[in-house]
């Protein structure tokens, strides 16, 4: 056997892999995410979406740990960040396998695995608020954070659950997205707790009122995003010391707008 040489060190699989750049784990974190959706979507066995959780939980936490100012020491350093992802991954899971459709699933699947890897790279992204690249990061947080809302809304109300547990759920998913909402505007953690919690009382407030209207489902969660859009609007104006009359009036202008749409909508498509 050839000897090796003086100070050369050869490369394994696993030395290639520990040292590739975030966005190529990112992508590889993406593919297992998406090999795990369609074998749940084929399968339905209910054990593989909590998988989809931990390859996102421990895939972000991979990428995390990878940005250069190294500010992640320690178990619970990226506890803030994993949220969306995980939620993410849950909910759009869940949502899918509602569906009957297989052409519906394999194009929202599609978007999906899109939009996952747009979410756990913007949570690098936003590691820095000095970067150039952080509003477009933010921008593309506060998209993940609706649609993983608007899916949280729709299981809430297909899964098929008792009441309270369906509440329950609304109101953890309502105060982990806020949480990942708010943590870059608001530093002072009491004040981001409790503005979290009060989003997340009022979206589970919602919830058990809607039980009681007979709202089809997709409707029904698309009226609980249009609360929950107002609600962190008016927290984030609260938080950047805008809230005064006429941003109430514009967020009421807002709903109005947005609960009537979806009223015509009802009455013309069902």
């Amino acid at each position: 056997m050839t000897p090796a040489r003086p100070g050369r060190r050869f490369d394994t699989s696993l030395g290639r892999l520990a040292t590739l750049g975030p966005f190529h784990v990112t992508i590889a974190v993406a593919a297992a995410f998406a090999a795990l959706l369609a074998l749940y979507l084929a399968s339905g066995v209910a054990l593989i979406p909590l998988l989809l959780v931990l390859v996102a939980v421990a895939g972000t936490d991979r990428v995390l740990r990878l940005h250069p100012q190294g500010r992640f020491h320690g178990a619970n350093a990226t506890a803030l960040y994993v949220l969306l992802p995980g939620l993410f991954a849950l909910t759009t899971a869940l949502a899918l396998g509602r569906s009957d459709s297989v052409t519906l699933q394999l194009l929202i699947g599609i978007a999906v695995v899109a939009l996952f890897i747009v979410t756990v790279f913007a949570e690098y992204l936003t590691v820095d608020p000095d970067a150039e690249t952080y509003e477009l990061a933010r921008f593309g947080l506060l998209l993940s954070i609706y649609v993983t809302a608007l899916f949280s809304f729709v299981v809430a109300f297909t899964v098929g659950v008792p009441l309270l547990l369906s509440i329950i759920f609304v109101g953890v998913a309502s105060l982990l997205l806020t949480i990942d909402m708010l943590r870059e505007l608001e530093t002072d953690s009491a004040a981001l707790l409790v503005q979290s919690v009060a989003v997340a009382a009022v979206m589970a407030e919602c919830r058990w009122v809607l039980y009681y209207l007979g709202l089809a489902e997709v409707m029904a969660g698309a009226f609980m995003l249009i609360v929950y859009y107002v609600m962190t609007g008016l927290i984030q104006d609260y938080v950047a010391a805008r809230a005064d009359r006429r941003s109430w009036l514009n967020w009421g202008v807002i709903f109005a707008a947005s609960a009537l749409t979806l009223l015509f909508f009802r009455v013309v498509l069902f």
